[in-house]
């Protein structure tokens, strides 16, 4: 009960901002956010938020022991205005037994590892925004730290400011390097940052940056902040991020019959209690399509209800198959339906799963290398989105009837598919090996989210 309470909580607070927002973006003289003021209480009691209509990704950032939310706006606002960036400082939560140290609520009995995730969504999802940066200054960066890891397919670069200690053993669960920004006469620097970027260091595919500003103190790293600090340590930040592949939308003919029938097909096969189409991807499964071309293959996803010719499909449910990408075969990345929809494409996985389609086949039109690094940056893009854990080929999905993810109430319902092709997936997974996504063996956890 109270999870469900605390859920209802923090739905509210996000549909609240995102009705701030809606009516100061558009409303004139409703809160002038065009104007760049901060919102407070953004999404949290206490936490603060400096956006206006004209930012293109967020940086989040996490206050010291010393000071609060708002000194954190203050020192990183204006580099983030000017790199078009909206800056979220999070008040670590009273409520939660935080009494405003960041780390020392990690140590305590009423840490919530998800809590900070989960409010960084809701700010992405009412602002419309991609892309997001995490940065820490002091207790604040000795926390990243230490939270960061879990989420490295979601943060592949951090930074900590004047801040960082060896709290845990754990390493990134994907590549991840971290900027250590601090004073050379910081006393931090050698008895808590030099030996956390040790054992950060030792980890497999991590890397640490340095940046140390000679003969500055910690508290004076505020004022360096605003005079220039801040400015290097976002463009470090935003260079160390990929660009987003290009995506087509070219979504499917969908009608509320075809809605009906989904939801049908989900509830006989995985989810019986099932009232909505929403999914939480945690793995993306590559197919082929068995044609030459992405636009034949939407025009036959278009079609509500599948063919009787194909009666053992036909028999599991009658909405027809469909997947939520298509790649063509020149690499051409084309989105049919949101990523968090149920779609027909992978027995067993379907309340789970991704699905991208490649054009093409194992023999007649083989698939291309536009398509491997097209697919690759695909995954890297939807990792970062969601909390995916794992990559799979349609050929690989019976192995899993055993795992966690698999569910399919029907035991005679099942298929084998070779695709799409052991090549392919190899190229593609060594394009993508730092993420740490499992394969079909059994998955690792994902981090709470």
């Amino acid at each position: 009960m109270e999870r469900a309470a605390e859920t209802a909580v923090i739905t509210g607070c996000a549909h609240q901002l995102r009705a701030l927002l809606i009516v100061a973006l558009i409303v004139p003289g409703a809160g002038a956010i065009a104007r760049a003021e901060v919102l407070r209480d953004a999404t949290c009691a206490g936490c603060l938020l400096d956006t206006d209509a004209d930012r293109r990704g967020l940086l989040v950032v996490l206050h010291g022991d010393d000071r609060g939310a708002d000194a954190a706006i203050a020192d990183w606002r204006d580099a983030a205005r000017a790199a078009h960036l909206a800056v979220f400082a999070p008040e670590c939560p009273r409520a939660l037994g935080c009494a405003g140290s960041w780390w020392r609520w990690w140590l305590s009995d009423h840490h919530d590892p998800a809590w900070l995730a989960r409010r960084i969504a809701d700010v992405q999802t009412s602002l419309g925004l991609a892309r997001a940066y995490v940065a820490g200054f002091s207790g604040g960066a000795t926390y990243l730290g230490v939270w960061a890891p879990a989420y490295a397919r979601v943060f592949p670069a951090i930074a900590l400011v004047s801040g960082g200690a060896p709290m845990t053993t754990a390493c990134p669960v994907a590549a991840q390097t971290a900027l250590l920004a601090i004073g050379g006469d910081d006393g931090m620097l050698e008895e808590y940052v030099r030996p956390f970027a040790d054992r950060f260091g030792a980890c497999a595919g991590t890397s640490v940056v340095w940046q140390i500003v000679r003969g500055l103190g910690h508290h004076p790293m505020h004022r360096a902040l605003a005079d220039g600090v801040a400015k290097d340590v976002i463009a470090w930040l935003v260079a160390r991020d990929p660009a987003p592949p290009p995506i087509v939308d070219a979504p499917l003919a969908w009608s509320p019959e075809r809605e009906r029938a989904t939801l049908a097909y989900r509830r006989a096969h995985s989810d019986p209690d099932a009232t909505d189409l929403a999914i939480t991807p945690r793995t993306i499964v590559l197919h082929y399509t068995g044609g030459n071309s992405a636009k034949s293959t939407r025009a036959y996803f278009d079609q509500p209800e599948i063919e009787a010719e194909r009666a053992e499909l036909r028999r599991a449910g009658a909405v027809n198959v469909s997947s939520h990408f298509v790649v063509d075969r020149d690499g051409t990345i084309y989105q049919l339906q949101p990523p968090t929809r149920f779609a027909r494409h992978c027995i067993g996985l379907n309340h789970v799963a991704i699905g991208i389609e490649n054009a093409g086949d194992g023999d007649k039109w083989p698939l291309t290398d536009a398509q491997v690094a097209a697919d690759a940056a695909l995954i890297r893009e939807l990792v970062r989105r969601y909390p995916i854990t794992q990559l799979l080929a349609h050929s690989e999905v019976e192995r899993l009837r055993d795992q966690p993810y698999y569910i399919e109430r029907d035991p005679h319902y099942r298929n084998s598919k070779p695709v799409p092709g052991a090549a392919f997936m190899a190229a593609v997974r060594s394009r993508v090996r730092d993420l740490g996504l499992a394969g079909p063996e059994p998955t690792r956890s994902a981090a709470p989210r």
